[in-house]
């Protein structure tokens, strides 16, 4: 197995670990490592809704208890 067939099993692991859609293996192996690809804000709330799912109750619950009114 070549090491770039090693590294796209890892990152969809991490990624599938994380329910991030599959669409993002895609395009995190399709850039050179030498460049970034960001993705736009549209794409963070279309398809992971502004947090990584794993994470959504993570923050939700400490912005819950950091950004209370007062």
């Amino acid at each position: 197995m070549s090491v770039a067939s090693e590294q796209r099993r890892a990152v969809e692991s991490y990624l599938g670990e994380m329910d991030v859609r599959e669409k993002y293996v895609d395009l995190t192996c399709s850039v050179p490592c030498s460049d970034i690809r960001w993705i736009s804000e549209d794409q963070l709330d279309a398809d992971l809704e502004g947090f990584i799912p794993e994470l959504k109750d993570v923050v939700d619950a400490k912005c819950a208890l950091h950004c209370r009114p007062a």
